[in-house]
């Protein structure tokens, strides 16, 4: 009798994980600290990631790449320049013993209106001592602390998928299942997370700027040309598209056997979140109160109250159409926006308006 191999399969429903259930549970959509999300400390480091934590975020996004020797980093650039001291590599053309393993993250970060200091030279983070330092961690809200995962680099690549394949057998070798999601704007990436480790929850990311697909997917809403934000700040009715179509009824998504999905909000008409929940998608929307204005293309005014306006106008739109979680580089900001908001609401049906059913029902 021959030897017979199968894939693993993670049993795990996406009703049972808590990017699913979460914002049922707590009234409101989760927050993920968007590369961390912090100010104190750099970007894709675990201390980020615990200080998110601590921030009251629900979980953290972060961005990963495979090294020439097989190694799982966390960064967010194809090349070392902008983030590491010494000289500017590309990322997966290194080796991690001899290239990164001794390179540091700058102490001083420069991002279009902001210019953070941190207090030490912080190490390269590997993912799996990210997965051990949050395995069976909550967060301040009690739930399990959420890792969602982007597979890099961005450009589709059969060279480069065999991150999705390292990427799933970590998760399982760790037991990070039920605290994992992968995202990837490539889907050569997010089939070899499946073909690997058969259903973890995966997902594809819509971008405006993907070539081809984000240009026409773009623009999506009435107030992304719109000088001032205010009353007007409505999503689109059911904007058209052969591409909008395939994207919305998830016919590459299914394909891959993706389960979530993660949104730009600048793609999103006025249905586009529904029609996910429609065929039981968990939904993700970034990146709010953005620090890194590189790829945004409706910048939020210069000043703090109306960047943070800015935000807040786009946020209730996506809390109105039920999104289960949002990506923010101040996790702070978007506590405090997301409970205005609430009580927003409230106020709006006691004084006869329909009060938006925010969140699916909790699992049973």
């Amino acid at each position: 009798m021959g030897i017979c191999f199968s894939t693993p399969v993670c049993g795990i429903k996406i009703e049972d994980h808590v990017a699913y259930y979460g914002a049922s549970k707590l009234g409101r959509p989760l927050v993920y600290g968007h590369r961390g999300g912090s100010k104190k400390y750099p970007e894709n480091t675990i201390q980020a990631f615990e200080d998110a934590r601590v921030n009251g975020a629900d979980g953290c996004e972060l961005d990963v790449f495979l090294t020439k020797d097989k190694v799982i980093v966390c960064i967010h650039d194809d090349t070392t320049g902008r983030l590491l001291d010494g000289p500017d590599v590309k990322v997966v053309d290194s080796k991690w013993k001899g290239d990164l393993e001794n390179r540091k993250h700058k102490t001083t970060l420069k991002y279009d209106r902001a210019e953070l200091t941190f207090d030490a030279a912080y190490p390269i983070s590997l993912l799996e001592d990210v997965f051990k330092a949050f395995k069976g961690k909550q967060s301040k809200s009690g739930l399990p602390f959420i890792l969602n995962v982007e597979l890099k680099p961005v450009t589709p690549s059969l060279v480069n998928s065999k991150v999705g394949t390292h990427v799933a057998h970590l998760i399982r070798k760790c037991g990070m299942e039920a605290q994992v999601t992968v995202v990837a704007f490539d889907p050569l990436k997010l089939l070899q997370v499946e073909r690997a480790y058969a259903g973890l929850h995966t997902g594809w990311q819509y971008d405006d700027d993907l070539p081809g697909l984000g240009k026409a997917l773009g623009n999506a809403n009435t107030w992304f040309n719109e000088p001032q934000l205010g009353n007007e700040s409505e999503f689109t009715r059911d904007r058209e598209g052969i591409r909008r179509f395939l994207m919305e009824n998830s016919v590459l998504d299914r394909a891959i056997g993706a389960t979530i999905v993660d949104l730009e909000h600048t793609v999103c008409d006025d249905n586009t979140i529904q029609k996910f929940h429609d065929k039981k998608f968990a939904v993700g929307c970034f990146a709010f109160f953005p620090t890194d204005l590189s790829a945004v293309h409706n910048k939020p005014p210069a000043d703090a109250e109306g960047a943070y306006q800015h935000s807040k106008n786009i946020l209730r739109q996506v809390m109105k159409r039920k999104v289960n979680w949002i990506e923010t580089d101040s996790v702070e900001l978007s506590l405090k926006a997301i409970a205005e908001i609430n009580e927003e609401f409230k106020a709006e049906a006691a004084a006869g308006a329909p009060a938006p059913a925010i969140f699916f029902p909790m699992r049973g």
